[in-house]
């Protein structure tokens, strides 16, 4: 069904009629429904090396479902197309498909950005394994299940394989974090993130651990000393960026 969805696009594509059809529904629906997000989306072709540009292309289109299913009942000409938007089992598999491979498309964007961060790349392997684990638990397809597992244990196959203890110290280090997502591991206590940090330091400097260091460590995490605001400061940078998200969305 992503190629009867790729072919769907390609034909769309080729019929500027149809595309300016399209553009006139949906400027109608903007003006007989004001409370609506008003936009008006186009037909988008996927780049074949960006897979990411394939689920952006196949999310416009199930968007544009409901547009589209005005157009076939005005455009009666081709048989083919027809049979193809109104095929409910197509639009089933597509969502489908946009609900697996979202997530992924959602780490990649962050993930290949120039500022990506350590600490974020275990932040979005933790999302993707949650998110999938989720998926896995509802689904009851055998078909999904299989995928959805194969993806679980491709995102663990690369996590055993990676630094481990040098993403979770820089998510530790990370203020709008700390020990927190790993609130549920024993050896995650005080003692144990302190001497991960200190063999880090060791690792990287290739000299001994300054006195001062343990102190540090432990004035961050207890947020003491220099630290003591810290806690406060995190809270205010949390719920600005609730706030943006959700700006964002109502926007959207």
């Amino acid at each position: 069904y992503t190629k009867k969805a790729t072919d769907l696009i390609t034909w769309l594509r080729s019929k500027t009629i149809v595309l300016s059809m399209l553009r006139d529904i949906q400027k109608a629906l903007n003006l007989a429904n004001p409370s609506w997000t008003q936009r008006v989306l186009g037909v988008i072709r996927a780049v074949l090396t960006r897979w990411t540009a394939h689920y952006l292309a196949f999310w416009c289109l199930l968007d544009l479902r409901a547009t589209l299913d005005i157009l076939v009942r005005q455009e009666r000409e081709s048989r083919w197309m027809l049979e193809l938007i109104e095929d409910p089992f197509m639009w089933h598999v597509l969502a489908r498909m946009l609900t697996h491979i979202g997530p992924l498309a959602l780490a990649i964007n962050f993930a290949q950005a120039a500022h990506c961060r350590l600490d974020e790349v275990l932040i979005i392997l933790g999302y993707l394994i949650s998110k999938y684990l989720g998926l896995l638990e509802t689904t009851t397809s055998p078909d999904d299940q299989i995928g959805l597992r194969a993806i679980i244990d491709s995102l663990e196959k690369r996590w055993s394989k990676c630094d481990q203890t040098v993403f979770i110290a820089a998510v530790i280090l990370n203020p709008l974090y700390k020990a927190k997502p790993f609130a549920q591991i024993r050896q995650f206590t005080t003692a144990g993130i302190t001497s991960l940090l200190l063999k880090l330091w060791q690792w990287f400097q290739s000299s001994p651990v300054p006195e001062s260091l343990c102190k540090e460590i432990l004035d961050y995490l207890q947020d003491q000393g220099d630290y003591e605001c810290f806690s406060e400061w995190a809270e205010g940078e949390r719920n600005a960026a609730e706030t943006q998200v959700i700006n964002f969305f109502e926007l959207t």
